[in-house]
């Protein structure tokens, strides 16, 4: 302050614009003495001593940054001869993402007797291939070609139901190594063409239900033909 006044009043005092330069410093080293006094070092300033107008909140927004498994994906495996639908976390459910987590198999958060019928070393050829009319083209490679009968059915039936939870597929037609017509077996039969849901009915996940009925409440199955004995 001694200096600034003495610089100010060994001038001529006749024009205004030396006044207010002068006025100008004075208040600026008052903010300065008062305030924030200078240091050798850097130090921590309380935020209750810095200047209003100097702390406030930031007008940069902080970074969003994705975690891992943003996204929950359905796959199937296979419970009591029945499909079961599992979750998944995943970054994201494209066809190859959640065929892909099918194929890795079963993992120790799943439901207990959960199983899958698809040979561990199986896997997609190349990524699936979604087309205008809603098939999906899978190429598999691996052992699924090494089973049969009805393990092969339920290995269908997951992938199947797995890639048809995915938006926008519809059906799936299966190539081996890039090799087309394939057969597929169904419920019914072994078919070359693209499959869907429909296809393995009686592997169909049980429906949700809330009755209370027990086993012992439940009355007696009759026979087909309506024997009474």
């Amino acid at each position: 302050m001694r200096l600034i006044r003495e610089g100010c009043e060994s001038r001529p005092t006749g024009g205004r614009g030396r006044a207010a330069l002068c006025l100008l410093l004075a208040a600026a080293a008052g903010v300065v003495g008062c305030g924030l006094p200078e240091d050798s070092e850097p130090r921590v300033v309380q935020a209750d001593r810095v200047p209003f107008g100097l702390v406030g909140p930031s007008s940069t927004a902080p970074s969003e940054i994705a975690s891992p498994g943003d996204e929950r994906a359905d796959v199937y495996l296979v419970l009591d001869e029945r499909l079961v639908s599992v979750d998944r976390d995943l970054q994201e459910t494209t066809p190859a993402s959640v065929l892909s987590a099918l194929l890795e198999g079963k993992t120790d958060t799943d439901p207990p007797g959960a199983e899958t019928s698809i040979p561990a070393e199986t896997a997609l050829a190349s990524p699936p291939v979604l087309q205008d009319d809603g098939t999906l083209v899978v190429d598999l490679v691996g052992g699924i070609t090494n089973i049969q009968g009805d393990i092969l059915r339920e290995a269908f039936a997951q992938l199947v139901w797995t890639a048809t939870s995915v938006s926008g597929v519809s059906q799936v037609r299966f190539l081996f190594n890039g090799e087309e017509d394939v057969e597929v077996v169904t419920d019914q039969a072994s078919v070359a063409d693209p499959v869907d849901r429909d296809d393995f009915q009686r592997l169909a996940p049980l429906p949700s239900t809330t009755t209370t009925t027990t086993p012992r409440e439940r009355s007696p199955r009759s026979s087909a033909g309506g024997d009474t004995g």
